[in-house]
């Protein structure tokens, strides 16, 4: 079954069907700071910290449809009979008398004489009826990992007792860029890396 082609191909590709990009990491915990001048008791437990990712987490792939050639026939109507019409120049004739002529029944008569006609045909070409009709396009489309890098963490401490502060710096997680295909589209290729 064909469709008529047309010309500007609007592939309406929403965020919802884009593939989900999001930083995971390890989770590290770690111990909050202890001041010099503070002595804990041996049986207090030491106050963990552990990271979170400052702002949004969320992003999406960057898609582009690659299609196929497209698969397409040109089906035309029968044409309608040419008009045509056909234009002479004026006669060029003249009248031709024998030089014997006399008044009496029977002698030569005088006769016209004509040049061959002078005529040309014109036709008006019928105009075709034509039209294009091409299958569905076969699309996938074709994703490549945002232009996002390392993300940026909060330390975060629960309940810090008096003598423990947030340290000012942590161990450096292990954090990798993760996209997830989404249910919505089941023609996207695999996703290419963006290297930073």
């Amino acid at each position: 079954m064909f469709i008529l082609l047309i010309i500007i191909l609007f592939v309406n590709f929403s965020n919802s069907c884009h593939p989900v990009c999001s930083f995971t990491y390890n989770n590290i915990s770690f111990p909050a700071h202890r001041h010099h001048h503070h002595h804990s008791c041996n049986n207090d437990p030491v106050p963990m910290c552990h990271l979170e990712i400052i702002g949004n987490n969320t992003y999406f792939a960057k898609c582009k449809p690659k299609c196929s050639i497209p698969n397409c026939q040109t089906q035309c109507q029968q044409l309608d009979p040419a008009l045509c019409h056909v234009k002479c120049e004026p006669p060029s004739c003249r009248t031709i008398c024998p030089k014997d002529q006399c008044e009496t029944e029977g002698c030569p008569m005088c006769e016209n004489v004509c040049d061959q006609p002078i005529c040309k045909v014109k036709c008006i070409r019928p105009k075709h009826n034509c039209t294009n009709l091409c299958e569905a396009p076969l699309c996938s489309w074709f994703c490549k990992k945002p232009n996002v890098c390392n993300p940026k963490f909060n330390i975060v401490c629960d309940h810090l007792p008096h003598g423990y502060t947030v340290p000012k710096t942590y161990p450096q997680p292990i954090v990798e860029l993760n996209c997830e295909k989404p249910s919505c589209s089941s023609n996207i290729t695999t996703l290419y890396d963006h290297h930073c």
